[in-house]
């Protein structure tokens, strides 16, 4: 019995004499999924603190 993506893609490299299959171009397409998702949610912060430095200058120079 086998579980997971990762599992499946180690069963199928096993049996596929080492060659890529469907599973590792899933494992691939997860991946660079989550490298993205983590792209944009420290590229996301660092606006939002650009943009609160920005706000809190601004607000300064009111005063």
């Amino acid at each position: 019995m086998v579980s997971g993506l990762y599992g499946g893609a180690i069963v199928e490299r096993q049996y596929n004499n080492g060659r890529p299959g469907l599973a590792r171009r899933y494992w691939d397409a997860y991946s660079i999924g989550m490298f993205l998702a983590a792209v944009f949610t420290l590229g996301g912060g660092f606006v939002n603190f650009a943009l609160g430095l920005r706000d809190r200058a601004a607000a300064g120079g009111e005063e």
